[in-house]
């Protein structure tokens, strides 16, 4: 993950990355990202109608945050937070597409895909002994064996480095 987090310099696929691997975010969730869903006080993302239409709350870091603030002053983005080229949203295949590059870039064999991440925060959180109730509520898994799911991968398999 670090590897791949070091190659990107347009800011807006470093936090698309980092809200994808950082926050354990679906690839969905950061596209419908708004700017007001942004909460600097908590600081916190309130992701609204995700999978299942349901709302829920994780947590950004102060580096997450530092990026987003960036982002905002140097894209001004309208409605959605990540605007596409042409048009007011990005798309899931435009990330799929550069998460691709990237891994090329930074020599990562494995086919590297938006949800991948989120299962390596998932993983990384697990081997790092998170909580299993307070992991399911973050990910945003309506039981607690969708999240069991990510205990049955090792490091060995996702090599882990550190969180964001």
């Amino acid at each position: 993950m670090k590897r791949l987090i070091d190659v990107p310099k347009n800011l807006k696929h470093q936090l698309i990355i980092y809200l994808l691997y950082g926050c354990g975010m679906r690839v969905g969730e950061v596209l419908n990202l708004k700017p007001e869903n942004i909460d600097r006080a908590q600081p916190c993302i309130h992701i609204k109608e995700a999978k299942g239409n349901k709302d829920r709350t994780v947590g950004i870091s102060t580096k997450i945050l530092d990026l987003i603030d960036r982002y905002l002053y140097e894209y001004r983005p309208e409605k959605h937070l990540f605007n596409g080229q042409f048009s007011l949203r990005y798309t899931d295949s435009s990330i799929n597409q550069f998460l691709k590059r990237y891994a090329r870039q930074a020599h990562i064999s494995k086919k590297i895909h938006a949800h991948l991440l989120r299962t390596c925060y998932a993983v990384h959180c697990l081997n790092k002994n998170a909580d299993m109730g307070l992991l399911q509520r973050a990910m945003g898994h309506s039981s607690v064996k969708t999240t069991h799911h990510y205990t049955k991968m090792s490091n060995a398999h996702l090599k882990i480095n550190t969180l964001i």
